[in-house]
């Protein structure tokens, strides 16, 4: 491991998380009539971060920061800011870069939070009983006849 290769992978990243930013700028502009209420603003952000992600193929930088022992990206989804931003400060670190500041625990798990509760007060609270909860989307004819789901479940 030689300090070019993690120079490299620290400039990979902060490219990539300003593209993600740059994409993600005019996506949630066009969103905003249709959010109701400003607490699901930051949701409606990171989903825009998120889809700008996707657009990139980053499987290539995720096999070189898994060989260094860094996140792979595969749990980005509640917090892509946040998550590239760690990654970002290790990096930093680790080459006597820059600075990188990093999100406080509550704020880098906020997308966490905020899913969680949110399919709690669609879903209800988890039983104790089962931990599992599932919302599945089903044709209009289950919605009319009742024996369409019996079918499913013989």
């Amino acid at each position: 491991m030689t300090d070019q290769t993690l120079c490299a992978l620290r400039q990979s990243v902060d490219r990539l998380r300003a593209q993600i930013e740059t994409a993600a700028d005019q996506t949630p502009a066009g969103w905003r009539d249709w959010i109701a209420t400003e607490a699901y603003l930051p949701s409606a952000e990171n989903f825009a971060h998120y889809l700008a992600l996707r657009r990139h193929d980053i499987r290539p930088l995720q096999r070189e920061l898994m060989r260094h022992g860094l996140s792979s990206l595969g749990r980005i989804e509640s917090r892509v800011l946040p998550t590239l931003d760690a990654i970002r400060a290790v990096l930093s670190a680790a080459t006597d870069g820059p600075a990188v500041p990093v999100a406080s625990g509550a704020d880098f798990f906020a997308g966490e939070a905020r899913i969680s509760a949110r399919a709690d007060r669609l879903l209800g609270r988890v039983s104790p009983h089962s931990p599992v909860r599932l919302l599945v989307t089903m044709p209009s004819l289950a919605a009319d006849d009742p024996g369409f789901v019996r079918q499913l479940c013989p």
